[in-house]
């Protein structure tokens, strides 16, 4: 894999992909039209994080089809949260954000949110039909997001949605999540940085079928890194994360005006 400090580029999308030689050609697509309808200029990264199918070798051929796009390899499955931490230094675009290989995201979505990355420092999504996930993921996640908004002062749709992140901010976090946590470490870090934030509604499209992520283990990592977040947010680095985040507003069409930003 290539690296450099061009920060020409608008963004870097990171594409973890673990066994997804069904849908890793389709997700980069979706990214590549998007960034090319958006009019920016992306630097598109797949992490091949251990696959034992044909990732690796279409990950390969991708990049060596597309510019925009490099390859990382891992021999062994690492995690998300490690693949992250490695790749931050990496990253070349102003703005950070991933792009799950699983084609999750409809086109519709990775367009609006790339339409509107440089509307707020965070841009975050929320999903529409989250029925696709069923009542037990649904569940979860609706006291995943209460616990979080409670313990940490903030008022987003969707704590763990996929987000736009400022690659500065990110770069300058001390951040401990090894695999699918990290998402909602990096949000929940970044908005206590006191940044602006715009949150974008979309589609997803695999749903119920990634609720088999839902087991003992990822449990536990969940509950160990809230222990870890509580413990470093709220006590012994309190001071670095004391700023309130400031929510843009978007004036609705039958508006005159409106303010350009809130408390939140």
């Amino acid at each position: 894999m290539t690296t450099g400090t061009d920060r020409a580029h608008d963004l870097t999308v990171m594409v973890p992909a673990l066994n997804e030689q069904a849908n890793l050609e389709a997700t980069v697509d979706n990214v590549l039209r998007a960034g090319r309808a958006a009019g920016l200029r992306l630097d598109v990264v797949i992490v091949n994080d251990g696959s034992t199918d044909r990732t690796p070798e279409m990950a390969d051929r991708l990049a060596a089809e597309f510019e925009p796009v490099r390859v990382l390899h891992h021999r062994v499955n690492l995690g998300l949260g490690v693949s992250v931490r490695e790749l931050l230094p990496l990253a070349w675009g102003e703005k950070f954000m991933i792009v799950p290989g699983d084609n999750d995201m409809s086109y519709e979505l990775v367009l609006a949110m790339f339409e509107n990355c440089h509307t707020a420092d965070l841009v975050l999504c929320f999903y529409l039909n989250r029925e696709m996930r069923g009542r037990v993921r649904n569940a979860l996640s609706a006291a995943f997001g209460v616990v979080y908004m409670t313990m940490f002062d903030l008022f987003v749709q969707y704590i763990n949605a996929p987000c736009v992140y400022p690659t500065r901010v990110l770069q300058g976090l001390h951040l401990i999540s090894t695999r699918f946590t990290i998402p909602p470490e990096m949000t929940i870090k970044t908005l206590k940085q006191g940044v602006t934030f715009f949150e974008v509604p979309g589609y997803m499209q695999t749903g119920a079928r990634n609720s088999s992520s839902l087991n003992f283990r990822s449990l536990r990592e969940v509950m160990g890194t809230f222990v870890r977040l509580v413990w470093e947010i709220n006590w012994s680095r309190r001071s670095a994360y004391a700023r309130r985040p400031v929510r843009q507003l978007i004036p609705l069409q039958t508006r005159q005006a409106a303010p350009a930003a809130c408390e939140c």
